[in-house]
Formats: C-alpha cells, structure tokens, sequence
C-alpha cells in the first residue's frame, strides 16, 4: 500500500542492460534515446549549469563546481531496501555545443563504491524540440552490487527516466512538479481530496 507506484515519467528510457563485473561488483550498460521539449541548445546549456543540474540529479542534496566542468556532488540514491549518501565527483568532458558531451562521476558512500561514463548526444526533432541519445557504462560494488540484477536493473531506469524528465522541464523552463507525499496519494487513491 504505501509503496505505490508513482505515475510514469512522460519520456520514457529505453534499453537497461546488468551484466556481471570483476571483484564482486556489478556493471550496467544501458543506451537508448528520449525527446525534450527543448532545443539543443537549452538542453547543452542546463547541462553547463551547476545550480540548474543540481535540480536535474535525482536525489542531489548539493552540487559544487570546484574547476572548470568538475563538480563535487552529495547524493543520494535508493535501491531495494538499501539507501546511500554518495560523496560523487562529476565531470563534464568531449564538450561540443550544442551535440554532445561526455559526462563521468564516481562515488563513494558507506555501502559500497559507483564509477561511470557516458556520452550524450543531442540533436534537434521533427518537433523543434531534442532527441537526446545516451550511451553509458557503470560499475557498483559493495553492498549495492548484491543487489539483484533485475532490481539494480530497474533502478537504474527510474533514474535516468527522472533524469530525464527534470532535464527536459529545467531546458524547457518548466518549473519542476512538486511531489505529494505518500500519505496525499494514499488518500487520493482512496477517493479523498488531492
């Protein structure tokens, strides 16, 4: 009951893939597209932008630029049952505006270690707006790497599908829906106001 299922994203991810890594750990793979209400341009330059990327990272509690396309980030990130507080370094690399860039981070928390990069590729749509095309690899090790491959799996689409979705609002200059609490949706569910 409380654990209810929160309404699908708009823009959907495409393509998850678990594979198992060396030394105990986990490696993810995943590549697919999505389309924002944005231009490319709008999209490259929420991307550039620390104080708008902060509100993009699912489960940012803060993001500080500390050289020229490098961040150090606090996040947090829940799979199953086990939820982390990551220490994370995030960088931006390969820059070319509006179309591409190459975005790679580590972490580190008290349950285990996250390491990744992917490409990103933009291009405007038959719609004025993008088609955002990622390629990524990751490795988790530690307590989170024991997690089942399915779950890890379908973690890893929640965020990119919440990524997404708040990139597409920042660049579009939407202002990002505030979520009701568990207890809201439980009394909407059962016919009682929003």
């Amino acid at each position: 009951w409380i654990g209810m299922d929160d309404p699908v994203p708009s823009h959907p991810v495409q393509e998850t893939a678990v594979k198992i890594a060396g030394a105990g750990g986990k490696a993810l793979s995943a590549a697919g597209e999505v389309n924002l209400d944005a231009s490319p341009q709008a999209v490259f330059d929420v991307m550039l932008n620390p104080e708008a990327l902060s509100k993009v990272i699912p489960g940012c509690n803060a993001l500080q630029r500390v050289g020229e396309n490098q961040y150090r980030a606090d996040v947090t990130v829940g799979i199953g049952m086990i939820k982390a507080r990551y220490a994370a370094e995030v960088s931006l690399s390969d820059l070319e505006p509006p179309h591409r860039l190459r975005l790679s981070g580590s972490g580190l928390s008290s349950v285990g270690s996250a390491k990744g990069s992917g490409m990103v590729h933009l291009e405007r749509n038959d719609h004025g707006g993008t088609r955002l095309r990622y390629d990524y690899e990751a490795e988790v090790s530690g307590k989170v790497a024991a997690v089942g491959g399915r779950m890890l799996e379908g973690a890893a689409r929640i965020v990119l599908a919440q990524l997404f979705e708040q990139l597409g609002n920042q660049a579009a200059g939407k202002r990002a829906q505030a979520r009701a609490s568990w207890w809201k949706r439980l009394l909407y569910r059962f016919g009682g106001k929003k």
